[in-house]
């Protein structure tokens, strides 16, 4: 999720521009409660198991990490719901959120989108029901799956494929509208030019 999310970014700063937002905008963003933001995305990695994978906690209980790790990021996002742009981020998340949860703690795929993805190789050796190491995902075929229309049924366009959620692909948008509506407010916000008269004797 996270560098398609980061390619999301682009055409969204590009937009912001063409409308003539300022980028000093997004700096100006007065968000609350990042850190717990922050903070569950980092452990997030863990569970994902980017690093410390061999690690026996985060391996025994990665749903349980995963699933709090969701709650800490919603409740970061909730904390700033009245930010533009913001209660759509957090509806994205809520979505997966919803679907990890109704499936035991992780996401489910199945393995004809992981293959169609391009990454087979994270699935090698994996069967039905183990985790999908770099990924909040679980290995699923579509009849074990529950609100299977949440899960990851999708794929992110190049340059960067990867299975995603509706609710990834709900975030992007949100993200891309946070930060659309803060360069515009900064140019809204910029004060205008000093009218100056001019006197003819």
């Amino acid at each position: 999720m996270v560098l398609p999310l980061l390619f999301s970014i682009v055409p969204a700063l590009i937009a912001g521009l063409l409308l003539r937002g300022r980028l000093s905008g997004i700096a100006q963003l007065q968000l609350k409660w990042m850190w717990l933001v922050l903070a569950g995305l980092m452990v997030q990695i863990v569970a994902m198991g980017y690093v410390g994978r061999s690690w026996s906690f985060a391996a025994d209980h990665r749903p349980a990490i995963i699933i709090g790790t969701y709650l800490a990021v919603l409740a970061g996002l909730i904390r700033n719901f009245r930010v533009p742009g913001m209660a759509v981020v957090a509806l994205g998340f809520a979505l997966n959120f919803a679907a990890i949860v109704a499936n035991g703690g992780q996401m489910p795929v199945t393995r004809d989108i992981i293959e169609a993805s391009g990454q087979s190789w994270l699935i090698d050796g994996t069967q039905s029901g183990e985790p999908v190491w770099q990924s909040k995902d679980v290995l699923l075929p579509k009849e074990d799956t529950r609100l299977w229309v949440l899960t990851d049924i999708f794929i992110t366009p190049p340059p960067v494929r990867r299975a995603a959620a509706i609710g990834d692909f709900v975030t992007y948008a949100g993200v891309g509208l946070l930060i659309v509506f803060a360069m515009k407010r900064a140019q809204a916000d910029r004060p205008s030019a000093p009218v100056t008269a001019s006197v003819t004797a």
